[in-house]
């Protein structure tokens, strides 16, 4: 009985494709038909196989007959006979690897004992009896399947080397089957999908055309929001192998990864049918964390490998964040606006105004932001600090240069320091100019003094600013007064005067003119038009001189009060001291620079200049409270 998708024709059996579900139906009934002691006539091994084990195969003949207009069915065999028994002892030869990757048969001349019911004479035997008889034979095609199937052998058999050795008919050992290795599949990976990924460390090349050694062309690349990063490129599982007894051989699973254990702050994951792309979520600077391998966007450009010649070059960048985590070696320079160091700095650091803070130490090198903020958290030593206009903090801080508006000290030793407002827990043997002074404890360092110079007003600089006002302002007074008495004479003149008092009534709509009017209004315009233009330029001039009065007055009333909050903030406290300490007044000339103008030598030797100003306090022991007060 043949089940639905086998169909008896004219050429034998056919396997109607549309009708065989994919499965295990095909080899149940081949289990039956070899299993029944039956084998496949005329059978075609390339469609069996195919049958058995590729249904991919399968499934594109299906389509190619259905495309071609024909029924899809596909030739199996041309009957199902069956084998006999006294043939399956032919075949022994079989001989099988203990993994299934491979299959032998020993072909040789073959004997079979057939029955025969006369004498070698030819007469007939008595009683009806048989004898048998040798004769040689050969091994058939068919049968050879079908007592392979019985073995275990039922993958890749080579049907052609088959066939060959059953004709040649001597002894030899021939490989007949192999397996089918599962084919390896591909690991997930990832593509890269924009060239910001790497930066660039070729010399800077400069606005006018130079080569800048010291500096790498593009060492912190930046995208925009959108901006594909990454691509995933899904896994492909492999193919499925057989051994020869027709055992699936299943291919190692191929690596795969969560794409967004990649995708760091300022990105997000976008599918398609492509695959999973990581992409910018935002503006900003591209930084691979070499540590949890994630790739992020941040408005901050964060670098782990330090400032040094080999990894950066010298670094200058226009984005308001930067936060390094290597060491900045020295002679390197870093410039930008706000900047944060959590390992040693060796080199400068110049920020445009901006924020530094320096969370070890500063070594040898430089920090320097006018109008900004440095603060450096572990110790400074051997460095110049300087912050024109701004703010200092610092912990530990020794032989530097520190220059600051307001500077504020844990521990500073044989430093020189200027500053408007000096705060200073513990000074050793340090040169300081300031305005405002605070020292909790002043000791001398191997034999150097303490020495805080004290910024008092120049007396004769405010008077002389205070008399140059005045001045102006007594000049702008009186040519109002002079430009009052010029605008009261024009008008004073008859025709002039005539001439005003009409046009304010017609302006004001109060009377109107005949046309013979209008005539010697024009007439007596004309002959007043050179006084009429002077005191129209005598007006301008008094309301200009009255504007001035009023902004002589602004300033007045600004230097005074600057000079009075400056005066009353002014002052020296030391809590206490422990060891020689001098304190002494500093008022600079009219025509000398700022001490905080001068370089680090001339800045040392300015603080250290013996002679200057007013002596407040010169002792090895005590403490001092003194407020300025401005002479009479």
């Amino acid at each position: 009985m043949l089940p639905g998708f086998v169909r008896r024709t004219e050429r034998g059996l056919e396997v109607d494709l549309a009708v065989l579900e994919p499965g295990e139906d095909f080899r149940k009934f081949v289990e039956r038909v070899f299993g029944g002691g039956l084998l496949f006539r005329g059978l075609d091994y390339a469609n069996f196989h195919k049958l058995l084990y590729d249904a991919e195969a399968l499934e594109q003949t299906r389509r190619q007959f259905e495309q071609a207009g024909k029924k899809p069915e596909l030739f199996l065999a041309t009957d199902i006979a069956p084998f006999a028994e006294a043939r399956r002892p032919l075949y022994r030869g079989f001989k099988l690897d203990e993994d299934g990757a491979s299959a032998e048969y020993f072909f040789e001349p073959l004997i079979i004992d057939v029955a025969a019911e006369e004498s070698e004479s030819g007469e007939a035997m008595a009683g009806g009896r048989q004898r048998e008889i040798a004769q040689a034979t050969q091994l058939d095609f068919d049968e050879f399947i079908a007592a392979a199937w019985d073995k275990g052998l039922r993958f890749g058999l080579d049907a052609a080397a088959i066939k060959a050795n059953i004709q040649k008919n001597r002894p030899e050992r021939v490989a007949i089957a192999r397996m089918l290795p599962p084919t390896p599949g591909t690991d997930a990976s990832v593509v890269e999908k924009t060239d910001a990924l790497h930066r660039s460390d070729a010399p800077k090349k400069l606005p006018d055309g130079r080569i800048d050694l010291r500096s790498f062309s593009n060492r912190f690349p930046q995208v925009k929001a959108g901006t594909r990063l990454m691509m995933k490129v899904r896994r492909v599982l492999g193919k499925a192998g057989r051994d020869v007894a027709g055992q699936v051989l299943e291919p190692e699973l191929p690596e795969d990864f969560d794409i967004t254990t990649l995708a760091g702050p300022g990105t997000r994951i976008d599918s398609s049918k492509e695959g999973d792309y990581i992409v910018a979520a935002m503006d900003g600077f591209l930084n691979l964390d070499t540590d949890t391998h994630q790739l992020s966007v941040t408005e901050k450009i964060i670098n782990k490998e330090g400032v040094s010649l080999r990894t950066t070059g010298d670094v200058s960048f226009k984005c308001d964040e930067y936060e390094e985590h290597g060491e900045v070696q020295e002679q390197r320079e870093v410039k930008g606006r706000h900047m944060t160091f959590m390992n040693n700095v060796f080199g400068n650091i110049l920020s445009d105004g901006g924020r530094i803070v320096i969370k070890s130490n500063l070594s040898g090198g430089s920090a320097r932001s006018p109008g900004g903020s440095i603060s450096v958290e572990g110790n400074a030593s051997r460095a110049t600090i300087e912050a024109k206009g701004g703010e200092i903090e610092l912990n530990y801080v020794d032989s530097s240069v520190i220059i600051g508006r307001s500077v504020r000290i844990k521990h500073a030793v044989a430093c020189d320091i200027y500053a408007d407002e000096l705060y200073i827990e513990l000074a050793e043997g340090c040169a300081i100019a300031a305005s405002q002074v605070r020292i909790d404890m002043s000791r001398a360092r191997r034999g150097v003094e303490t020495l805080v110079n004290i910024l008092v007003p120049n007396a004769a600089l405010y008077e002389q600013q205070m008399a140059e006002l005045n001045q102006a302002k007594s000049d702008a007074a009186s040519l109002i007064k002079n430009k009052s008495l010029e605008v009261q004479t024009l008008t004073n003149q008859p025709a002039l005067k005539t001439f005003l008092n009409v046009q304010q009534k017609l302006k004001a709509g109060e009377i109107s003119l005949t046309p013979e009017q209008k005539a010697d209004f024009q007439r007596l315009q004309a002959k007043v038009m050179q006084p009429l233009q002077q005191l129209q330029i005598a007006r301008q001039q008094m309301l200009a001189g009255r504007n001035q009065l009023e902004e002589l007055d602004r300033q007045i009333g600004q230097l005074h009060q600057a000079h009075q909050a400056m005066v009353s903030s002014i002052g020296c406290q030391l809590a206490a001291v422990d060891g020689e300490t001098l304190v002494r007044t500093v008022s600079l000339q009219t025509d000398e620079p700022s001490i905080g103008d001068l370089p680090a030598a001339q800045l040392r030797a300015r603080l250290r200049e013996a002679g200057v100003g007013e002596k407040l306090f010169a002792n090895d022991i005590g403490s001092l409270d003194w407020q300025f007060t401005n002479p009479a």
